[in-house]
């Protein structure tokens, strides 16, 4: 069993160089018990260590954390590649049925044609004049409704003519104010 020899302190030091220079007997202790217990820990923990160091618990804890990373991003990648090949092969196939189905459309198409090549166009005929009369309230309601459409154009644009001579006559006026300041 050692003793600490420890030295009289007859003077404050409030430096630490002076004070190593004046107790070197104390410096020696600390650090000699210093440097033993730091070599006796080492020496213990490589013979019964039971766990992984914090280096290798990080390493570990990265390495689970790149691994569970490239899992998701690959899960992703093989849905992305999966869900690629579903819509290419659909398309092909609707454009496979488009190709046929406007093959045998066309083909129907010109016999109908050869067929009723003498029959008038099938154009409604709703809208033209000589089919479409419109009654006189009818009128006063349609003349009605455009007249009140325009007024509310009309007054719409009243007021945004008037918000904006109002904000530039604001402008202006805090314009001609710094102006003034200066």
């Amino acid at each position: 069993m050692t003793f600490v020899i420890v030295p009289q302190i007859e003077a404050l030091v409030f430096d630490a160089s002076s004070f190593f220079s004046m107790h070197p007997g104390l410096v020696h202790e600390i650090g000699g018990h210093s440097i033993a217990h730091v070599l006796y820990s080492f020496i213990k923990r490589t013979c019964h260590r039971r766990g992984l160091s914090r280096r290798e618990m990080r390493k570990v804890i990265n390495r689970r954390n790149r691994w569970f990373v490239d899992n998701i991003i690959m899960h992703h990648k093989r849905l992305h590649d999966h869900n690629r090949k579903v819509i290419i092969s659909d398309a092909r196939k609707r454009a496979l049925t488009k190709k046929e189905n406007n093959s045998q459309n066309h083909f129907n198409a010109e016999i109908e044609s050869k067929s009723h090549a003498n029959k008038i166009n099938t154009r409604s005929h709703f809208y033209d004049s000589q089919n479409y009369s419109e009654s006189a309230d009818e009128k006063k309601n349609r003349k009605e409704q455009s007249q009140l459409i325009t007024n509310r154009l009309e007054m719409r644009k009243k007021r945004a003519r008037s918000r904006w001579i109002a904000h530039f006559n604001n402008q202006t006026r805090t314009k001609l104010d710094d102006k003034d300041d200066c």
